[in-house]
């Protein structure tokens, strides 16, 4: 099973949403590093220049659409702690953090919300809980299958018996559905086979083989 299928939830506001306080390892309960909006640690923070305030990209997004509601497109909006202004497209995200902010955020570990056991910095447990997170919720990888479950559970309850699981025939050893190996199909899928296939002479002889 491909062990890098991203969490179909991926997109939810799940994972929007920062860090609860509980999952955090250790006492870093006032550390400046969490949003000032929400108290959680952002899951993609966002900071404001000049005061350097730190805050969920979500939640700072929410407070800028917030304020230019009825302003003109471009004025100075203040921060919502300190009240010093900023423009609404100055925000900047985690990459351009100077250095000891990225250090003070990264210092704080914290375990994976799916409860698998992990932990890592928040960037860590991010990348893990939508990759590689045994718990992680994940579609099928067979094309036409819409099962989702599981990552841990996919493999052992699901892929061996997945009706659109790709076998090879014992007769013209091309991939076919395993609901399908029983069927008549073999003359069908050599001649889709040919259409795709570079013409060589050694391929006519195999396909006049099984034909």
């Amino acid at each position: 099973m491909p062990k890098n299928l991203p969490n179909v939830e991926v997109n939810s506001e799940n994972f929007e949403v920062g860090f609860d306080e509980d999952l955090i390892v250790g006492d870093h309960s006032k550390n400046a590093a969490f949003c000032s909006i929400c108290q959680a640690l952002p899951r993609h923070p966002a900071s404001i220049p000049g005061c350097g305030h730190l805050f969920c990209d979500t939640c700072l997004k929410k407070y800028i659409d917030n304020q230019d509601q009825g302003q003109h497109i471009g004025h100075l909006i203040p921060c919502p702690i300190c009240r010093q202004k900023f423009h609404p497209y100055g925000a900047m995200t985690f990459g351009y953090f100077q250095y000891w902010s990225q250090s003070l955020y990264r210092s704080i570990h914290l375990k994976c919300p799916s409860g698998c056991g992990y932990e890592g910095d928040a960037l860590e447990v991010d990348k893990h809980q939508v990759f590689t997170c045994p718990k992680r919720r994940i579609k099928c990888p067979n094309e036409g299958c819409q099962i989702m479950m599981q990552a841990c559970d996919m493999e052992e309850r699901h892929l061996r018996d997945c009706p659109q699981q790709l076998m090879f025939c014992a007769t013209c050893f091309l991939p076919v559905k395993e609901s399908e190996l029983n069927k008549p199909h073999c003359v069908q899928k050599l001649s889709e086979a040919v259409v795709s296939m570079p013409f060589d002479i050694s391929n006519l002889i195999f396909i006049k083989y099984f034909l």
